[in-house]
């Protein structure tokens, strides 16, 4: 039997993907993850990543 995977929109790629990972309120595909933990410090796309995962701490906060 086939597991039903619902697409879910990357906080990064804003690409809707079935998988990958929940942290807080957002979404992070398996792609996007993946490109986070091989980026060095050094690297353009590293502030671009940085901005995107500080954005977790001020998404929607449900009490």
């Amino acid at each position: 039997m086939k597991a039903n995977h619902q697409k879910e929109q990357c906080m990064v790629c804003e690409e809707y993907r079935e998988e990958g990972i929940r942290i807080l309120f957002s979404f992070l595909c398996r792609d996007c993850e993946k490109e986070i933990v091989d980026t060095e410090t050094n690297e353009v796309m590293y502030d671009y990543y940085v901005k995107k995962l500080k954005q977790m701490n001020t998404s929607k906060v449900e009490l």
